[in-house]
């Protein structure tokens, strides 16, 4: 089949774009800002209907 042949090249790309990672996630500095804070908690609720995320 046609789609067959692509999809480990969608496979590969999609493994080298996840490995890209933003530095404001992994604690690098990026515009002189740096954390060394680790995410433990998600919140996400709704405040005056909007969304929040925390």
């Amino acid at each position: 089949m046609y789609i067959n042949k692509f999809v480990p090249v969608y496979t590969l790309l999609i493994l080298i774009y996840s490995f890209n990672a933003s530095a404001e996630w992994t604690g690098d500095k990026t515009n002189a800002y740096y954390s060394d804070e680790v995410i433990s908690e998600l919140h996400v609720g709704q405040i005056d209907t909007g969304p929040y995320f925390c």
